[in-house]
């Protein structure tokens, strides 16, 4: 009854009301994130399996395909993440095809799970452009969902233009 006494004086005299919080254990916390986390990984799995299943991201218009393989025994956390990032840049559809098929199998980590994604343009910034934070933040989202990825242990590599990439991102 107090802390109801006290908002009301504050109103009263127009000044703002204490903002009072409540209480919450870290068991109470952890439990809360638990089941909020299964909720939206639910939702992406009833969303996006097909996206996965087909390995090709769509957003706006643009498409990004992706290959990957799985290394050695998950701990317990999940596996890593390694995505890699081709070279090639302003060049022919056939030369970024190319690049990427290489960047496929250029590194086997001994654990983890490799992800090779295909630019979704051709320009010599391909890695660069506005779109690609949203494209590999769902990339990572979807391998967190569906192959149940340490979302603390994700890693970004790239090869050439793939490298320059890197360090945009």
């Amino acid at each position: 009854m107090r802390t109801a006494v006290s908002v009301l004086a504050f109103i009263a005299l127009g000044c703002a009301a204490p903002v009072v919080s409540p209480v919450v254990s870290p068991e109470d916390d952890t439990r809360v994130r638990a089941r909020l986390w299964a909720e939206h990984a639910a939702r992406v799995r009833a969303e996006r399996a097909a996206e996965f299943e087909a390995r090709v991201i769509e957003l706006d218009g643009k498409r990004m395909p992706f290959a990957y393989s799985v290394h050695g025994v998950a701990p317990p956390a999940g596996h890593a993440l390694f995505v890699s990032l081709h070279g090639g840049g302003s060049a022919p559809k056939e030369v970024n095809d190319q690049q990427w098929e290489n960047q496929k199998r250029l590194y086997a980590p001994a654990e983890g799970i490799y992800v090779a994604p295909r630019a979704p343009t051709d320009a010599w910034n391909m890695w660069h452009q506005a779109h690609m934070g949203a494209f590999l933040d769902r990339l990572i989202e979807d391998f967190v969902v569906f192959e149940g990825v340490d979302p603390d242990r994700v890693y970004l590599t790239g090869y050439s233009a793939g490298g320059d990439g890197v360090y945009q991102l």
